[in-house]
């Protein structure tokens, strides 16, 4: 295992047993057996580390799905219903590890979470493929606000829906989504 993985995996085992603002970046060095300067040759900080997780595990496979769906499908009933199946697999990524998104999610007193920040990031740079896709300029400031718009949106809609304790499935928050 190489020493991004094993922060990322040092930082999850730290996730589950301490909160997320309390964990420092030498408790994670520790546990990964690695430096500080291994630890900032892979990452900024810890909010990094999610930025990483949620990128690895949600948003890559999902840009992979949507490249291939993408190069396959031309009827335009399916392209309609496409964003309601990746964010079902988001959804549905979450829920998979939702002892991890929860600790990542629920920081007493703030707004939003490293969670959202991280969501945005990614799903904002999913959505810029999609716009690309459909043939919109994505080098125009419209279409960084519009990926951004609903890259947000979504985020914050993750969070509270784990704040909420999954309580709607992810079949049916795709769908209201969508």
């Amino acid at each position: 295992m190489g020493a991004r993985s094993a922060i990322i995996l040092s930082f999850k085992r730290l996730v589950d047993v301490c909160p997320y603002d309390k964990i420092t970046v030498n408790q994670i060095c520790l546990d990964a057996g690695v430096s500080r300067k291994t630890f900032y040759s892979h990452f900024q900080n810890k909010a990094a580390i999610v930025n990483a997780v949620v990128f690895d595990t949600i948003v890559e496979p999902m840009i992979k799905l949507d490249e291939a769906m993408g190069s396959i499908i031309t009827h335009s009933d399916m392209v309609k219903t496409m964003p309601e199946m990746l964010n079902l697999n988001v959804y549905q990524a979450i829920k998979d590890d939702k002892d991890f998104y929860i600790k990542i999610c629920n920081l007493p007193g703030s707004i939003d979470s490293p969670l959202v920040d991280a969501l945005t990031l990614g799903i904002q740079e999913l959505n810029k493929k999609i716009i690309r896709r459909l043939g919109f300029d994505d080098s125009s400031w419209k279409a960084d606000y519009i990926s951004y718009y609903y890259a947000a949106g979504n985020a914050l809609l993750i969070q509270r829906w784990i704040r909420g304790g999954f309580i709607v499935p992810p079949e049916e928050l795709a769908s209201l989504y969508n």
